[in-house]
């Protein structure tokens, strides 16, 4: 996943929950893990098979 350069350190603090700071002279904190796609193990399964139905055909 990717994201425009200048929101992709955001995306990611946010995406995997990491720390960072709340302003530029602020103190760190950890972010909580939010996943921005928010995809199931289910939906990924079945993405995956579609994929693999579309190449097969």
């Amino acid at each position: 996943m990717s994201f425009a350069r200048p929101v992709t350190p955001v995306a990611r603090v946010h995406h995997y929950g990491l720390r960072d700071k709340i302003a530029r002279n602020g103190v760190t904190v950890r972010y909580e893990r939010r996943p921005l796609l928010g995809l199931t193990d289910k939906d990924i399964e079945r993405i995956t098979d579609l994929a693999l139905m579309h190449l097969v055909n």
